[in-house]
């Protein structure tokens, strides 16, 4: 499923579902996951708390409403998913601190990109999440650096 929204009424909401489930049966889909924006790379899930915050950029942030909607399409929770908060001004020392606490600061290397090799520095910035996110719930593994569709500057 892509994005949903809705106005509070259960019909409206049966509609919409009602409408991607046939779309996905047409192409031959026989399990919905969602609610995602273009890809998990985006926007996954819905929010079912936290909506005294303002939104977040890349964040979902549904009415409070729209999970109990879902729920009455018969969808559930799949997983819980976390955002975290991290103030603009932290830096690359604070995060080094940090991963000395933990412990992690030998099998971690911080550095600037070298933007006059901005390709291979899209390359390994693929690599590193294909290689670490491949794992993880709803992913897919990207071949094609270009489609982080980055800015170069």
């Amino acid at each position: 499923m892509g994005f949903f929204d809705s106005i509070d009424d259960p019909m409206v909401a049966a509609a919409l579902f009602g409408a991607a489930e046939a779309w996905l049966r047409d192409q031959g889909m026989t399990r919905a996951l969602g609610p995602f924006s273009l890809s998990i790379w985006d926007e996954p899930g819905l929010l079912i708390e936290g909506f005294a915050r303002r939104p977040c950029i890349m964040m979902g942030h549904a009415r409070p409403y729209a999970g109990a909607l879902v729920e009455a399409q018969g969808y559930a929770k799949e997983r819980d998913l976390y955002a975290y908060l991290v103030p603009l001004h932290e830096s690359f020392p604070t995060a080094r601190r940090a991963l000395e606490k933990l412990g992690l600061d030998k099998n971690f290397r911080l550095r600037n990109a070298d933007k006059k090799n901005f390709d291979v520095e899209l390359q390994n910035v693929l690599s590193i999440l294909n290689e670490s996110w491949g794992v993880n719930w709803g992913s897919f593994r990207s071949r094609h650096a270009r489609s982080l569709s980055l800015p170069r500057s």
